[in-house]
C-alpha cells in the first residue's frame, strides 16, 4: 500500500510523462480546490459578525480627491464603505499600474457595505464579484467631529486581507472595524486589491514589457498614498499610520517594510502568522514570464490576430480567474517546486518594488531599517489539519517517513521524521496527523517568522516586538467530524486571530469571558503600538490592565529573546519562543539554501491522493 502511496505522490510532484503530468494535474485540481474551500470556508463561517444595530444615519459629508463622501453613523462608529480610491482597472487599464481617480464623482453614497470582492480564485461562495472593486473602507469613532479638522488626530490602522493573494477581501464581514476604532480610539481602514491572474501578471511582447507585474501590491500602495492624501478630513494623522495583515496580507506587509517605494506612507508594521518561508519563493522576472505565457496559451492568446495584450484584455474576465488553477499545476510541474501549485500569481522579485529575497534584506539590513514592527504567530498554525484528513485514514510511522522522504528529500527527510517522532510523538492510540501538523506550523511559520524578528531586531534601528498567540478556538468543522462533541476541537490554529483582533466575534454561547479577555488583550497592544510606536505605553480606551510587552531582541541578563504570550486570564511575558525546534530548523539550513520546497497547501494534495487510494 505505502509504495502505491509514494507512487501517487511522485506523480504528483514530478511526474514521468505528459500524460502523468496532465492525470495527475487533474487529481490535484480537484482536491485542491475542494480541500482548501473547504477549510477556508469553516474559518469564514466562524468569522461572521452579528449586526448590532440596524439603526443608522448619514453622516456629514467629507470631501476627498474621488469626490464627496457621506457614510454611515453607528452605535458604535462611522463607517464608510466601498470609497473608490482608483481608476477601475478595465479595459486598456486592466493589468496596468493603478491610476488615482482622475475625476472626482458627484458624489459617493458609502453608507451601505455591498461586500464587492476583486476577481478571485472560482469558489462556489455566492458573493459580488467585480474588476471595479479597488475600493477601501474607513472606521472612525464617534469622538471624532466630522468633517474632521487638523487638531486632535487620530493615528490610523491600515489592514491587507490574506488569501494566498488570490482570494479574499477587505468586505468581509469578519474585518468590519466599527469596535475596533471605537475600542483603540484610531481610524481603521480596510482594502480591496487585485488578485491571482488579474493582480500578479508579467507580459513582454516585441521587447517591451507591456506588462509589468505586482499590480496588486501597488494597488496596497495607492491605497496606502489615497490615505496621506485624504485621511485627516476622517480625523486620522497620515504621519501616524499602522500597516497589519494575516497570512497573505502579513506578507504584504513584510513587502512594504522592504520596499523603498513605500517608504513615506506607514511608521509602524505589525505582521500577523505570516508564512513568511513563501518569501524564499517569489518568482524571477523571467519565471513571472514563463507563467504568463502558460495563461496565454490556455486562453489561446499566442498566435492570435493582433497582440496578446489586446486578446488578454478582450478576454472576460470570468475566463482569465478560471484558467489560474491550471496555469497553476503547470508551473509547480515545470518548475519541479510544488510551491507554485497553490501560490503561483505572486509578487515578483524585480529589482524595483522587491529589490531582493526579503529573508536576505532583513539580514543584511537593507530594509526600511527605522520602522517599528509586531512579528508573531499563533501557537498551533496548522494543527487543525489533522481534522481534513479522510475518515479511516492511518498516517503511520512509516507512511510519515515515507512523505518527509518524498518533499524534503532522503537526507532531510529522515532527519527531519527522526527529530519529530523524538520530540512530538503521537499521543498513545494515535497517528502521525498531529505530528506532521506541527511539522508544518514549525516550517512555515514559527520558525522563519522567529528568524526575520531576530534579523529585524539585529539591524534594525527601531523596535521589534514578537508574539505567540496560543489562544484557542472552538472549530467548527471538527464539531461536525465528531457528531456535535467538542472534545479536542479547540486549536490556536491559522487565521484564528482576525475575529479577536477586529472584534468580530459571534453572539454565542460558545463565547466565553476568556474570549472577551483575549479581544482586549490584542485591541490593547494593537492600539497602544499605533498611538506610541509601543504595544505597552497607552490606550485612549483601557479596556484591560495586562503587563508591558518587552522588545524582542538579545541581551546579556539571561532573557534574551523575550516575547508576548497572548493567553488566558492574562498575557504573559516568555522567552525564547520554541526554541529547541526552530534552532533544529536553522541548524538544517533549510531557509538560507531553498532546499525544501513544500508548500503551505501541499498537504491537501497528499490528503487527496491517500483519500483517492482508500476510496478506489
Amino acid at each position: 500500500m505505502h509504495s502505491r502511496i509514494v507512487r501517487l505522490l511522485t506523480l504528483a510532484i514530478c511526474c514521468h510523462s505528459i500524460s502523468e503530468c496532465q492525470s495527475a494535474g487533474d487529481i490535484r485540481r480537484r482536491v485542491l480546490r475542494d480541500l482548501v474551500t473547504l477549510r477556508l470556508q469553516n474559518i469564514g463561517q466562524a468569522h461572521q459578525r452579528t449586526e448590532k444595530s440596524a439603526h443608522t444615519y448619514s453622516t456629514a459629508t467629507i470631501e476627498t480627491t474621488s469626490g464627496p463622501v457621506v457614510g454611515a453613523t453607528h452605535e458604535d462608529s462611522y463607517a464608510f464603505y466601498g470609497i473608490p480610491y482608483a481608476e477601475p482597472p478595465i479595459g486598456d487599464l486592466r493589468w496596468k499600474d493603478p491610476v488615482s481617480v482622475q475625476t472626482p464623482y458627484a458624489r459617493i453614497n458609502a453608507t451601505v457595505n455591498y461586500r464587492v470582492r476583486c476577481y478571485h480564485e472560482p469558489t462556489n461562495w455566492n458573493i459580488v464579484e467585480s474588476e471595479d472593486c479597488l475600493n477601501l473602507n474607513i472606521f472612525v469613532p464617534l469622538t471624532v467631529s466630522l468633517p474632521a479638522t487638523s487638531q486632535n488626530l487620530l493615528p490610523v490602522m491600515f489592514y491587507i486581507h490574506g488569501g494566498s493573494f488570490k482570494r479574499g477581501s477587505g468586505t468581509d464581514d469578519s474585518l468590519d472595524a466599527r469596535e475596533l476604532s471605537r475600542v483603540t480610539n484610531t481610524v481603521v481602514v480596510t482594502i480591496n486589491y487585485r488578485l491571482g491572474t488579474l493582480g500578479f501578471l508579467t507580459l513582454e511582447e516585441d521587447g517591451q514589457d507591456y506588462i509589468v507585474g505586482n499590480q496588486g501590491l501597488k494597488d496596497q500602495r495607492l491605497a496606502l498614498q489615497w490615505v496621506q492624501d485624504n485621511i485627516e478630513s476622517f480625523g486620522g494623522n497620515k504621519n501616524q499610520v499602522t500597516i497589519f495583515g494575516n497570512s497573505a496580507g502579513a506578507q504584504s506587509v513584510m513587502l512594504h517594510v522592504v520596499s523603498a517605494k513605500s517608504k513615506d506612507l506607514f511608521r509602524n508594521a505589525i505582521q500577523q502568522s505570516n508564512p513568511s518561508i513563501y518569501s524564499f519563493y517569489y518568482p524571477t522576472p523571467k519565471t513571472a514570464l514563463e507563467i504568463s505565457r502558460r495563461l496565454i496559451e490556455e486562453l489561446g492568446c499566442n498566435g492570435t490576430t493582433g497582440t496578446e495584450r489586446q486578446c488578454l484584455i478582450d478576454t472576460p474576465p470570468e475566463k482569465i480567474v478560471e484558467k489560474g488553477p491550471s496555469v497553476e499545476t503547470a508551473t509547480a510541474i515545470a518548475e519541479n517546486n510544488a510551491v507554485y501549485d497553490e501560490e503561483t500569481f505572486l509578487p515578483v522579485v524585480d529589482g524595483e518594488d522587491i529589490r531582493d529575497v526579503p529573508m536576505d534584506l532583513f539580514k543584511i539590513g537593507e530594509w526600511n531599517r527605522e520602522k517599528n514592527l509586531i512579528i508573531g504567530v499563533n501557537t498551533e498554525e496548522s494543527l487543525d489539519f489533522q481534522f481534513y484528513f479522510p475518515e479511516g485514514t492511518v498516517l503511520d510511522e512509516e507512511l510519515f517517513l515515507d512523505l518527509n522522504e518524498l518533499t524534503f528529500g532522503p537526507e532531510y527527510g529522515k532527519i527531519i521524521t527522526d527529530k519529530y517522532i523524538e520530540d512530538f510523538p503521537p499521543a498513545e492510540g494515535q497517528d502521525y496527523k498531529v505530528t506532521f501538523g506541527h511539522a508544518m506550523s514549525h516550517y512555515y511559520f514559527d520558525c522563519p517568522s522567529r528568524l526575520m524578528a531576530r534579523y529585524a531586531s539585529d539591524t534594525g534601528d527601531g523596535d521589534v516586538y514578537f508574539y505567540a498567540n496560543s489562544h484557542r478556538v472552538l472549530l467548527d468543522y471538527c464539531v461536525y467530524l465528531q457528531g456535535g462533541n467538542k472534545t479536542g476541537c479547540k486549536l490556536a490554529y491559522h487565521a484564528s486571530e482576525i475575529r479577536y483582533v477586529f472584534r468580530t466575534l459571534l453572539d454565542s454561547p460558545d463565547i466565553t469571558d476568556d474570549d472577551r479577555v483575549v479581544e482586549d488583550e490584542f485591541s490593547t497592544y494593537w492600539g497602544s503600538f499605533a498611538r506610541t510606536d509601543s504595544p505597552s505605553q497607552n490606550l485612549a480606551n483601557p479596556v484591560g490592565d495586562f503587563p508591558p510587552w518587552p522588545v524582542y531582541e538579545a541581551t546579556n541578563d539571561g532573557h534574551s529573546w523575550r516575547h508576548m504570550e497572548i493567553t488566558t486570564p492574562s498575557s504573559k511575558v516568555q522567552s525564547s519562543y520554541k526554541e529547541n525546534i526552530c534552532d533544529f530548523w536553522d541548524s538544517i539550513d533549510y531557509a538560507s539554501n531553498g532546499r525544501l520546497h513544500l508548500p503551505l497547501k501541499w498537504m491537501y494534495i497528499i490528503i487527496g491522493i491517500v483519500q483517492l487510494i482508500f476510496i478506489h
